[in-house]
């Protein structure tokens, strides 16, 4: 069973289609997964796939903290219900329910937390992939704070790793001796390098590459390729930034009405319907514009494309942040609400020689950690698991 129960955008999809491609002649897939929008592009590897169960953030549920930003990711699994002991053991059956119908025997979990435990509740075997961000290790005596910048806690873990326990207890499973322990399995599959990994130096697993070894360097384009893949077309603000980018911009960006395309088409905005191949970013772009999202980010780094981020959340945040230490990132926040302000940081990137020739530089460097096999590799550390 490949499982996405949180997050949004494509990445998670391409994740678990990744997964079933490498499975192939090793396993029958199914997918259950958190919303069905690019569905289409994983049901070819599989047997079944269905709607999931699905997280959705509730902040109401935080219990100090005010109206700050969350700090860490104990916090966003506290807005997600951790911390409500029947909400997960409605999940948690949930799942047990759908892997026993399913004669599930092994589970691989992209963000999805609950899944884990459910494969452990049943005694299934359990691989848990994802960007270093959301695939944490086991045994964090307490998740760390991300960004330096935000240090107000929303949720004490303590309460969160009772709440847990308590839904464990319910099916007869022995309690877990820290939060951070919901992320225990057979294997671990971080798939993202350590200069960008929450957690680099206190995880045990090997790396996979996050990039295909296919991917291409970056040529002398002109454009500036823009992707975004989660609440972007409500933002009025960035979408009349969007637009003032005008030619310059070829944009990815699901979600938009036909009103928003024909706004930005009439300004010169090459809107694309589908995802563009990696080729033609490589030989069109000057400049990757993205929110910091782990997989756009590590395609551009490893193009040698430098980047201008606009995070919508914590981990874009947090990669952002990671990138504008190796130099090759720009970025400002999802608060800046000036439409001038913001073409005017993008331009200042599009124009940053230093910032390009950092970013090829980074490339050069990081290129082997970036690039691989990811097909094979996955075969080759999951093939045990199956056994």
């Amino acid at each position: 069973m490949l499982a996405w129960e949180g997050g949004a955008g494509r990445g998670h999809i391409s994740t678990l289609r990744s997964i079933a491609r490498a499975l192939d002649g090793l396993a029958i897939c199914d997918a259950a997964v958190n919303n069905m929008q690019h569905a289409a592009e994983l049901a070819p590897y599989c047997d079944l796939v269905f709607p999931g169960s699905a997280f959705g953030i509730d902040s109401s549920r935080r219990t100090m903290g005010g109206d700050e930003p969350i700090c860490s990711w104990a916090d966003h699994l506290g807005d997600l219900g951790f911390g409500d002991a029947e909400f997960l053991i409605a999940r948690l059956g949930w799942w047990i329910e759908t892997l026993r119908a399913r004669a599930s025997s092994v589970v691989v979990a992209d963000f999805a937390p609950l899944a884990t435990l459910a494969a452990r509740i049943l005694g299934l075997g359990s691989a848990v992939i994802g960007t270093g961000y959301l695939a944490p290790p086991p045994g964090l005596e307490r998740f760390p704070i991300l960004v330096p910048s935000l240090t107000v806690a929303h949720y004490d873990e303590a309460d969160l790793l009772t709440a847990v326990n308590a839904a464990l207890a319910h099916y007869g499973t022995a309690p877990l001796a820290r939060f951070s322990d919901i992320y225990q399995s057979h294997l671990s599959l971080p798939q993202t390098i350590a200069a960008l990994d929450a957690y680099a130096g206190q995880r045990d697993a090997p790396y996979l590459p996050p990039v295909e070894a296919s991917t291409p360097l970056a040529a002398d384009g002109d454009e500036i390729f823009g992707y975004f893949s989660t609440d972007e077309p409500r933002d009025e603000p960035l979408m009349e930034a969007l637009r003032r980018l005008g030619p310059l911009l070829r944009l990815h960006l699901p979600g938009l009405s036909p009103a928003q395309i024909e706004t930005l088409a009439a300004a010169g905005v090459k809107v694309t319907p589908g995802p563009l191949p990696l080729a033609d970013i490589a030989a069109r772009s000057r400049l990757c514009l993205n929110a910091g999202q782990h997989g756009t980010l590590t395609m551009a780094m490893a193009m040698g494309l430098p980047q201008f981020a606009i995070p919508r959340h914590l981990e874009h945040a947090y990669h952002a942040d990671r990138g504008r230490d190796l130099g090759c990132v720009d970025a400002i926040t999802r608060f800046e609400r000036d439409p001038a302000a913001i073409v005017a940081r993008i331009m200042a990137s599009y124009e940053n020689a230093a910032q390009r020739q950092r970013a090829r530089s980074v490339a050069m460097d990081y290129r082997d950690q970036l690039c691989g096999p990811v097909r094979d590799l996955l075969a080759q550390r999951l093939a045990p698991l199956l056994a």
